[in-house]
């Protein structure tokens, strides 16, 4: 996955349209008799946008980016920390641990209306992991897979392809694994 650069316009046309909400979110505040302060200062709201927003990472090119879990509680409608913790550890969300101890989320496992690829989170019920951890299931989920036709699984899964030859594909690599 390589990242691409930005164009240039891209923070100020970001600007312009959070701009342009916020304007109308102070007008509601305004008409309950609150304003935008109550939820934070400038600085504040500012950090708790940014949060939201994948966070580039020196594994961006190979499994990235991520999303942090403060981003996917807002992703998933505002669930609490504990909820995408509880999602975590039942692997209906893949997380992976950083050296710092983190937990991110490989943004590859959502679909564009927020939802989760369920395949992305059973592949990773089904292989145990004392056998691969997630950074290397992460890999080879990426990794063109010649059962496949060269495409990696989360392409393949992204393209609503049919899930028989990733479960091929699973089976085998839990039998090489042990």
């Amino acid at each position: 996955m390589a990242v691409q650069p930005l164009p240039d316009c891209t923070p100020r046309r970001v600007a312009d349209l959070v701009e342009t909400r916020l304007v109308a979110l102070a007008e509601a505040y305004a008409r309950f008799g609150r304003s935008l302060n109550d939820i934070g200062s400038p600085e504040e709201l500012a950090e708790q946008m940014l949060a939201l927003v994948p966070q580039p990472s020196v594994w961006d090119d190979a499994v990235g980016p991520f999303y942090t879990t403060t981003a996917v509680g807002a992703l998933l409608g505002g669930v609490s920390r504990q909820a995408v913790a509880d999602r975590r550890r039942r692997h209906t969300l893949f997380a992976l641990q950083t050296l710092e101890g983190d937990w991110v989320y490989p943004t590859f496992q959502f679909a564009q209306d927020a939802s989760v690829h369920s395949v992305i989170g059973s592949i990773q019920q089904r292989i145990p992991t004392p056998l691969v951890d997630g950074w290397t299931l992460a890999g080879w989920l990426t990794t063109g897979q010649g059962a496949l036709g060269g495409m990696s699984i989360v392409d393949w899964v992204r393209a609503g392809g049919d899930s028989t030859p990733v479960d091929l594909l699973i089976d085998e690599m839990v039998v090489r694994s042990r």
